[in-house]
């Protein structure tokens, strides 16, 4: 997932939603982005939040508003700290500005953090029209994901990571 991001057109979905065992298939999309802050670079991984198909969310907001709306971005309360980032700031990243309108916590990890824009301003700055970067696929109860994952595999343009082989 951090490495060279993967683009998927949004018709994956319909063989993956056609796999038997599969329940559903949600589009998501996330990429690191880099951006200059008082002559630093700093580096987030902006997350799609699509409101309308429950995918992309920070999984809590300490602070100000917990949904962005267009031309909003929610970042790390750690890097907004140690960056002095606060909310209300506005940040460059890839060619937009996006007010912070809030603080996540727990997605702080050493070189990076996530991050948390609309699902139009994230497919922007990610420049993914009619493309997504991967899906969360849900599977149907009493199914063995092991056997689901092969059979998406079975699609040698797909690779497919469970929980237990993250």
């Amino acid at each position: 997932m951090f490495h060279t991001p993967s683009v998927l057109p949004l018709t994956v979905q319909d063989f993956l939603t056609g796999v038997p065992g599969v329940a559903s298939a949600k589009p998501s999309s996330g990429r690191r982005v880099a951006f200059a802050h008082n002559g630093k670079d700093i580096n987030l991984y902006v997350i799609a939040d699509d409101t309308e198909k429950n995918v992309g969310a920070p999984a809590r907001v300490v602070e100000g508003k917990s949904v962005p709306d267009k031309g909003e971005i929610i970042i790390d309360r750690v890097v907004g700290r140690s960056e002095n980032i606060r909310i209300g700031d506005t940040i460059p990243i890839a060619g937009r500005t996006l007010k912070v309108s809030g603080y996540s916590e727990g997605g702080y990890i050493l070189s990076f953090s996530f991050a948390f824009a609309t699902k139009e301003d994230a497919e922007s700055i990610l420049q993914l029209p009619g493309a997504t970067n991967f899906f969360l696929v849900t599977i149907k109860e009493g199914t063995d994901a092991g056997e689901v994952a092969a059979r998406i595999e079975a699609n040698p343009a797909v690779d497919a990571i469970t929980k237990d082989r993250g």
